[in-house]
């Protein structure tokens, strides 16, 4: 949704990892409101006239407003690339609950999620480029050198 912003008032703060993120009781032109918390990057919380681009979901607590975390529509949340350990991981922990979930002995988890974690890891290294073969280089009859041997002698 998109719909510019008609009264904002900070509700609390709370602290986070080393951040303090701020609440914001956010009621918008079209109707919509909820909470939005800012706080998660240095960008200011927006003001009143602010068109912004979210979208609400009803966590149990109330409405929650979310801001695209790609860095458009004035939400200003940028986020990083996933590491492929990251990716690996969080797959990794996909494949565990569903190998739980289907029965398997739980003694078994632990190991299943760090196989299954080094899999994914191997899955998105990076191919090997193809290297051209180079041509063959004459040899004296009878030594064979490698390039890895010393010199025959």
């Amino acid at each position: 949704m998109k719909s510019k912003i008609v009264t904002i008032a900070k509700t609390g703060e709370n602290n986070w990892k080393d951040k303090v993120l701020t609440k914001h009781f956010v009621q918008f032109e079209n109707g919509e409101n909820g909470t939005l918390t800012t706080g998660f990057t240095d960008d200011p919380a927006p003001l009143v006239g602010a068109e912004l681009e979210y979208t609400i979901e009803d966590n149990g607590f109330g409405k929650e407003i979310k801001l695209p975390r790609t860095g458009g529509g004035g939400g200003g949340f940028k986020s990083k690339a996933w590491t492929p350990e990251q990716v690996a991981q969080q797959d990794a922990i996909k494949l565990t609950q569903s190998y739980i979930s289907s029965g398997a002995d739980l003694k078994f988890w632990k190991q299943f999620f760090i196989e299954a974690k080094e899999f994914m890891l191997i899955a998105t290294a990076p191919k090997p480029t193809k290297v051209e073969n180079a041509p063959a280089q004459p040899v004296e009859a009878g030594i064979d050198v490698l390039p890895f041997q010393h010199e025959a002698r």
